[in-house]
Order: structure tokens, then C-alpha cells, then sequence
């Protein structure tokens, strides 16, 4: 019998909420986060094993380090969005994880929950510089591959699909986890739960969750023995909210100025106006997309 990976997640402070969240994700089940990566196992119990990916000397922390093979590692990175330091970043970790296991094979991996392109590592000619980073974008995945794994179905709002599509894995994910997920069930229902407001609406996750019938004992269950648990699971909830409010801004503003390509960037400043219903007001006002540019919340 293969011997089961430790897990080292439950760490005592909340990093970035989706890191923390996938973390639990990956570091659960690491053989099926290696089987959706495609990285071959050739450990002798037929696990990777979990390696320190903490380096003390310069506070840096990788997300994930597995012993995969004899000499062979495998580091893998989760991003929000893929960012122009994302390259810089994963050769950092490069250096500092072979310099602490000297000889020994690495392969990165960076997986990426939302938009954004990964650029900048595979150009010897113009950028005069390779670097062998393997990419996987949730955006393009069957959610199929993902449901077919309880450990997995998390990830299966975050495929690909038009928004319908996604809610619809979001439902899915659920009554997997619940039918399948046996003893990380909790965990599990809750990993869905906040990736799952990067791409649904926070007013049809809430209607999901009705139908499915799960109660907030079982999303929160997890979290219980965890001193920053709530805030973690209130911290995704709320960038969920904030999400819809800005897309909903955005919609606005198109409506009014035409598709500009500054318009986002006005959408996502005032989605963070204390009042929403001011930062509507303010579209409605506004007589050009200039007049917005800058614009400040009214005082109260």
C-alpha cells in the first residue's frame, strides 16, 4: 500500500486566499495533483513525497516541492492571474531549491486559477533566455477531468465554459464532493466553495448551495480547528462579491462610452467605492469616460 503524503497545509496565518486554498487542494491529494499535471510518479511507494518549501535564510516559500522520483523534484507555483514577474519569481525558486537539493532533476509548474498568459520563458531568440516551465491554465480544462476525481472536482468551476457552464460544475463539484469526498468531504466542500467565486456570481452560488442543500456546518468544517479559518472562507466569498460588482460596472460603462480599453480599469476602481450604488450613479453622471478617470468616492 502506498504510503499516504503528509500534509503540511494548515499553516498558523492566512496567506493570499486562493494560494491557501489550492495549497489545500494539491497538498491533499498529491497524486492526483501530480496525475492532472502529467507528472510521472517513480517514488518506491508509488506517492510523492512532500519536501520543506520553506527558505528561511531569504523568508521565501514555494507553494509546492514533491519528491516525485529518485533525484527527480517537482515545483509547483499557483497564480491568481499570470503576472508579468511570474518567470523572475520561478527562476528565484529554481536557484534556491537547487542550491538546497544539489543534483538533483527539477521540473516547475505554475497553474494558473484566472486570466492572463504566462510570458517571457520560452523565447531564446528575442528574449535571449529559456527556461523550462511547464503551464497549466485551469480556463482550458475539461471540467470533466476534474469531477472525475473528488480530490480534483474543486477545480472544475475554473475550466472551460461559457459562465452557465461553470455554475453548472460549480453544482457538480458539490454533489461529487459530497458523494465521494469521505473523509476530506468538509475540506474539500469548502476548497470548492471559494475557488468557485473567481468565474460564478456570488447571487447563483447562493442559489446553488440551496439546491445541493449543503449548510454552512459542512463548508466551514474543515476550517473549525483553525484559528484563521472563517476569515479565509469570508476573504473568497467577499473577492467574489467584488468580482460581480466589477463585471456589473463594467457592463455599465460599455453601455454608455462604447467598448474603451481603459473602461476595466475605471470598472475595478470604482468596485471599490464603499457604496455601489453611488459608483453607478456616478456612470450615469458622468457626460464622458474621462470624467471617471479619476473620480473619488462622494463624502458621506
Amino acid at each position: 500500500m502506498a504510503k499516504k503524503p503528509t500534509k503540511n497545509h494548515q499553516t498558523t496565518q492566512p496567506g493570499p486566499v486562493f494560494d491557501t486554498v489550492m495549497r489545500g487542494v494539491f497538498e491533499g491529494d498529491p497524486v492526483a495533483a501530480c496525475g492532472l499535471l502529467g507528472i510521472e510518479i517513480t517514488t518506491t511507494s508509488g506517492a510523492p513525497e512532500v519536501l520543506p518549501a520553506s527558505f528561511p535564510a531569504v523568508t521565501k516559500s514555494a507553494d509546492l516541492l514533491l519528491r516525485v522520483g529518485p533525484g527527480r523534484l517537482a515545483h509547483i507555483e499557483y497564480a491568481r492571474q499570470a503576472t508579468s514577474d511570474l518567470v523572475p519569481r520561478m527562476l528565484g525558486y529554481r536557484s534556491l531549491i537547487m542550491l538546497a537539493h544539489l543534483g538533483e532533476q527539477l521540473t516547475q509548474y505554475i497553474v494558473v486559477l484566472g486570466g492572463g498568459r504566462v510570458r517571457g520563458h520560452d523565447d531564446p531568440t528575442t528574449q535571449r533566455f529559456w527556461l523550462d516551465l511547464k503551464v497549466l491554465y485551469l480556463r482550458e480544462l475539461d471540467p470533466a477531468a476534474c469531477l472525475a476525481d473528488a480530490a480534483l472536482a474543486p477545480l472544475a468551476a475554473l475550466g472551460r465554459g461559457s459562465p452557465a457552464a461553470r455554475a453548472e460544475a460549480y453544482a457538480q463539484a458539490l454533489r461529487v464532493v459530497y458523494k465521494e469526498g469521505g473523509p476530506r468531504t468538509g475540506e474539500l466542500l469548502a476548497f470548492t466553495t471559494v475557488l468557485a467565486t473567481i468565474t460564478v456570481d456570488a447571487i447563483i452560488m447562493k442559489k446553488i448551495v440551496e439546491e445541493v442543500g449543503m449548510t454552512v456546518e459542512d463548508t466551514t468544517e474543515f476550517f473549525r480547528g483553525l484559528a484563521w479559518g472563517q476569515t479565509l472562507l469570508e476573504q473568497g466569498l467577499e473577492q467574489g462579491l467584488e468580482r460581480g460588482l466589477e463585471q456589473g460596472l463594467v457592463a455599465r460603462l460599455q453601455e454608455r462610452f462604447g467598448t474603451a480599453a481603459e473602461i476595466p480599469a475605471i470598472a475595478h476602481q470604482l468596485a471599490r467605492w464603499p457604496d455601489p450604488a453611488s459608483a453607478y450613479r456616478a456612470i450615469t453622471a458622468a457626460a464622458a469616460l474621462t470624467d471617471l478617470a479619476d473620480a473619488q468616492p462622494p463624502r458621506t
